[in-house]
């Protein structure tokens, strides 16, 4: 759930010479692809690629309704403000959407043919990306108790082992206690990582896959098919404490998010530029998708929780993140300037870092005080953004290229 940037170096095994793409989930080379008049994929397609800046500050948005809702109080949520904002959890659906989007729009047409080498590359583009910010946050959140993990042995190193490993989200978490100490009990946001390493893995192969499809409609029908996944498992599942965990917490359930995302960004590969130039106020159809959103977001009281998890908001979402990725309307094309831009690029050292932040001031995420207290709060996410520009340009940058040059030299 990384940010992009627009001056990254090319991903390995592409020519230099390839043009570059400003992406908000990986900012990746262009792959090779082509669009055809008969609107489908084959050859390629570097010179058509878009720079999706707009999804890049989207990223932040979401990651800032996420930290809303870490600073909303347990039991606010009920009614009134405190519960729209307690649906900025809702955010986690839109990283998802949106990873599979860019990846399936960089990547298709590298990764066909079972080629080992960009496989292997994007493997190692993927690490880079994820894990030296994940391992900073989850060794300043273990540090105060690590000496009583270490005493307690077996016991207290297993949380911390799966969290290193991202397996923790395959542990059934039927009660509080459990959720907290093995899921929650580090960095909080960090959770959602563990779905993304597991998109990471299956991602070739699918990718594979639905490049096959490459007509537009059947990849429109495609993701509707991959909708009905989390909708027939809210309509079904009965786990009563383990609810919570299945639905919003466990990788499989959240896989059809990521297929979605994927399918539309192989969509915007294949659409026809003729057929967009047919299409007349963009700036008012890009505002009617966040009134849309804006919408699911209101009514979201009046849904089942078990819906509000995922499948509530994947319509909206998935509108909004392929209206803007097009860059046609006054919308996008402000959200596209590169001031902005930067708090997208800056989005996910602000997602892993916020909730260690809010502890630290006395802000357990999701406990007591937060709203009610708004000035506090506003310096906790000013101190937040300074705090992630710095460890962004500081640290995060400088980490991707060294575990990128890492994997160069050792990719066969």
């Amino acid at each position: 759930m990384e940010p992009g940037g627009s001056t990254l170096m090319p991903d390995e095994g592409v020519a230099r010479a390839t043009p570059r793409v400003a992406v908000t989930e990986a900012p990746i080379t262009e792959p090779h692809g082509r669009v055809t008049g008969r609107r489908r994929l084959s050859g390629p397609v570097s010179s058509r690629r878009r720079r999706l800046r707009a999804l890049t500050s989207l990223r932040f948005v979401a990651a800032l309704g996420v930290f809303v809702h870490h600073a909303t109080p347990n039991g606010a949520h009920g009614s009134g403000l405190a519960s729209i904002l307690w649906e900025g959890t809702s955010g986690v659906t839109f990283f998802f959407l949106l990873s599979g989007f860019v990846l399936a729009y960089s990547y298709a047409g590298r990764l066909g043919g079972h080629a080992r080498e960009g496989i292997r590359a994007f493997y190692v583009s993927r690490i880079a990306r994820i894990y030296p910010l994940f391992l900073l946050t989850l060794l300043i959140a273990a540090a105060p108790t690590l000496l009583e993990r270490i005493r307690l042995g077996p016991a207290g190193l297993a949380p911390l082992g799966l969290q290193l490993t991202l397996t923790q989200a395959f542990v059934p978490l039927s009660d509080p206690i459990s959720h907290r100490v093995i899921a929650l009990g580090f960095d909080a946001p960090a959770w959602s990582l563990w779905c993304e390493a597991f998109f990471y893995a299956l991602f070739p192969v699918c990718l594979v896959a639905l490049y096959r499809v490459r007509r537009p409609r059947l990849l429109i029908g495609l993701a509707c098919v991959f909708s009905l996944w989390p909708m027939l498992l809210a309509a079904s599942f009965h786990g009563a404490g383990a609810t919570y965990w299945f639905l919003y917490l466990f990788p499989p359930a959240r896989l059809a998010d990521f297929l979605i995302g994927m399918c539309l960004g192989l969509v915007l590969l294949a659409i026809d530029g003729r057929a967009l130039s047919r299409i007349r106020y963009w700036s008012m159809l890009e505002a009617l998708t966040l009134v849309a959103l804006a919408a699911t977001v209101a009514m979201a009281g009046r849904v089942p929780t078990v819906y509000r998890f995922d499948v509530h908001y994947v319509p909206a979402m998935a509108a909004v993140i392929f209206v803007f990725a097009l860059e046609r309307g006054r919308l996008s094309r402000l959200l596209g300037h590169s001031t902005i831009m930067f708090f997208g690029e800056i989005s996910f050292a602000f997602y892993m870092l916020h909730a260690l932040v809010m502890r630290a001031a006395g802000y357990p995420p999701g406990g007591p005080g937060g709203l009610a207290h708004a000035g506090p709060l506003a310096l906790i996410l000013v101190g937040t953004l300074v705090l992630s520009a710095m460890v962004h340009l500081g640290y995060e940058l400088p980490a991707q290229r060294r575990v990128k040059r890492w994997g160069e030299k050792r990719l066969p």
